[in-house]
């Protein structure tokens, strides 16, 4: 047997890419050093199975193993040991190695190969293919089996009748003419010219006719040709306005599905502001469909309808505050974004048809109370820092020496400015509760 590598070392390749697919981390998929491992071990497979052969004939049902140790394929990869070692269990865990028994920790060990991955033939050595071609010359002349294995490779020619040169028409073509010449010419209703010059193709392409339906001469080939290039040409023609007119006729359509132009906040209409509003309403789609419909394919006219909605977004809307309400409705997009994947296998979102509906009060309408409860927690989270770095500030001047520290109502006062700014009432009564009862708990212990 004799393994063909080209076939077993592709085969190995679909093997691990089927095999890579299957698995849901990185860390268990086959890696390029441990394919490199796999192929030399099929190289070093096939070499042992034409050394078999010399000793034991070795067929199909009686395939031998291949025996090797870690050093040996160390070498052939340029590997250490132990690296070689950590192929083998997880070539073994893929199913490309099927099997290994070990002799001993000072001796070879035996592996058998996945035989859907080798691709084993006939064994067939030089030798052997020499004494075949001395065994067929040793035959009788009778026995002999003469093949012509080399033939030309030039493609056939072909010898039809192309050109208009007499010379070369064929036998049996001109005798079909001359038939048919002496049928028009016993044809009382004929008066074409059935010369044999050659111009003549048939009765109904070569001749013209009257008004009255009679024959009033011959076409040349010439003429029928041109007429030919001219009918194409107007084919053509016919083809392209159609086809213009059938596009044109989508691109109206899309456009009169968006207002021609847009009204402003004192109801003025300003074209300028509507080549805005069209490229706020695109990019704000092209940020939703990243973030929402990654991984969904969704068709042409589900595109347009998008951006179509997203055009009613921000009509409404001031010129002057088209920006802010922009990044506005981007975070409303990111909130959504981390409310899906907090469960996604039970949260989804409708088709942009749907959920971009202004009319929809459970899609993108829905999110201004989440936006609006989101910013006000960003708001207190804002206040909350501010109080503990002034809470802070106190506490370091009291933390230190008379000598070294400011005066204590002077910092108490610069901290109480910092927080009025703020206007909350509630942040100033936490920051007196911290302030003004450590200080009454310090003075009761020291006195």
């Amino acid at each position: 047997m004799l393994i063909n590598y080209s076939i077993s070392l592709k085969a190995l390749d679909k093997f691990v890419e089927g095999y890579n697919e299957m698995q849901d981390t990185r860390s268990t998929q086959i890696r390029g050093s441990m394919i490199h491992t796999a192929k030399e071990m099929i190289r070093l497979y096939g070499v042992s199975l034409l050394k078999s052969n010399k000793i034991k004939p070795v067929t199909a049902d009686n395939i031998p193993s291949l025996r090797t140790n870690n050093i040996q394929l160390g070498k052939i990869t340029k590997m250490s040991g132990r690296t070689i070692q950590r192929h083998i269990r997880r070539l073994q865990d893929a199913g490309i190695i099927t099997e290994k028994v070990g002799h001993g920790s000072n001796s070879s060990y035996e592996l058998w190969i996945n035989p859907k991955i080798v691709w084993i033939k006939g064994l067939t050595t030089l030798k052997m293919t020499k004494n075949k071609e001395e065994s067929k010359k040793s035959l009788t002349a009778k026995n002999q089996l003469i093949k012509n294995e080399h033939t030309t490779k030039c493609p056939h020619t072909d010898t039809r009748y192309f050109t208009r040169n007499k010379k070369n028409i064929l036998i049996a073509v001109d005798k079909l003419r001359r038939v048919w010449q002496e049928q028009a010419a016993n044809d009382p209703l004929f008066t074409g010219n059935v010369t044999g010059d050659g111009k003549e193709r048939s009765l109904l392409s070569q001749t013209a006719f009257d008004s009255t339906g009679n024959v009033t001469g011959d076409i040349t080939g010439d003429t029928q040709l041109k007429d030919l290039k001219k009918n194409d040409t107007q084919l053509k023609e016919n083809w392209r306005a159609q086809n213009n007119t059938e596009k044109q006729m989508v691109v109206d359509r899309q456009i009169q599905s968006i207002p021609s132009v847009a009204l402003d906040a004192t109801g003025s209409n300003d074209p300028t502001r509507h080549s805005f509003l069209v490229s706020y309403a695109e990019e704000l789609w092209q940020f939703a469909l990243n973030k929402l419909y990654g991984n969904i394919s969704l068709t042409k006219t589900q595109h347009t309808t998008a951006t179509q909605l997203l055009y009613k977004w921000y009509s409404p809307v001031a010129t002057e505050k088209l920006d802010y309400v922009h990044q506005v409705y981007k975070t409303r997009i990111d909130i959504v974004e981390k409310y899906i994947q907090k469960d996604p296998s039970h949260r989804f979102i409708p088709l942009p048809y749907l959920y971009f509906d202004p009319k929809n009060p459970h899609g993108f309408t829905g999110t201004k109370p989440w936006y609006e409860a989101d910013k006000k927690h960003r708001e207190q989270l804002r206040l909350q820092r501010i109080l503990r770095e002034q809470i802070k500030k106190f506490k370091r001047n009291e933390a230190k020496d008379t000598a070294q520290g400011r005066p204590r109502l002077t910092v108490f006062q610069e901290c109480k400015q910092r927080l009025e700014k703020l206007q909350s009432p509630e942040i100033i009564k936490q920051f007196y509760a911290t302030v003004i009862g450590k200080s009454n708990k310090n003075q009761t212990i020291n006195s």
